[in-house]
């Protein structure tokens, strides 16, 4: 399959019953349960600084699987800088998936954890973004950035709207080049590249490169974008693959 790069055309889905969108967020996020108490014996181990991008992945995707357990970590095993550092990045993508504009907004939930991930030998340590609320769009947004590489492990996007439709669906229809090129702008990358067809619910590789260092990241992707008499739904899942 040859490489698509650039502009996509707005991808907008056959109609769903509101309803059902509702249960989309729950069905995409993928829950790890609590964490595990907080543990202090990571001295002996190898930090996410001195492994590959593969090994992080690896063991992000461990965890995620639920084969890894995460444990909390206090705020005072960091740095301020590198706390600062996560928290902006997170903030840069925030601002280029949402794109409720120009909208009242009154969070109902938003906070950070900091959690450590080990295999005994390895470990990472991340933070946990989320925020929910409420304007235009109905908005519920997770991301979870290493603290220590400052790599974009997993990043998940659910919007519907409430309010002012005609306004969005006019004005502003999504177009997923854009959106891809300013989530890979947000981390560092300036290119972008999908090798399959986009369809909806079904998983591909997002291949995010900086034409100057040569660097590479490759998300598992998802993307679903539903209309329907009510509202407009989108959900954007990614996943780090290495």
């Amino acid at each position: 399959m040859s490489a698509s790069r650039g502009r996509y055309a707005a991808l907008l889905m056959a109609a769903m019953v509101f309803a059902v969108c509702l249960l989309v967020p729950a069905l995409m996020l993928r829950d790890s349960g609590q964490p595990e108490p907080t543990d202090d014996m990571a001295a002996t181990e190898q930090p996410s600084e001195s492994l590959s991008l593969e090994q992080r992945a690896e063991l992000y995707s461990r965890y995620v699987d639920g084969e890894l357990s995460k444990t909390a970590l206090d705020s005072s095993a960091l740095g301020n800088s590198a706390l600062m550092n996560a928290m902006r990045l997170a903030g840069r993508l925030e601002s280029a998936i949402v794109f409720d504009r120009g909208a009242e907004r009154s969070v109902s939930s938003r906070g950070a954890n900091l959690y450590r991930v080990s295999d005994g030998t390895h470990s990472i340590r991340f933070l946990e973004y989320f925020r929910e609320w409420d304007g235009d769009w109905s908005n519920w947004l997770v991301i979870v950035v290493d603290v220590d590489t400052f790599d974009l492990y997993y990043c998940y996007h659910s919007a519907a709207c409430e309010q002012n439709l005609s306004s969005y669906l006019m004005n502003d229809n999504m177009e997923v080049g854009e959106l891809f090129q300013d989530i890979g702008s947000s981390i560092g990358m300036d290119e972008f590249s999908v090798f399959d067809s986009i369809e909806d619910s079904v998983p591909f590789t997002l291949d995010f490169t900086n034409s100057v260092s040569g660097e590479v990241r490759s998300y598992e992707t998802r993307l679903h974008v539903y209309e329907d008499a009510a509202s407009l739904l989108v959900d954007i899942r990614l996943e780090l693959e290495g």
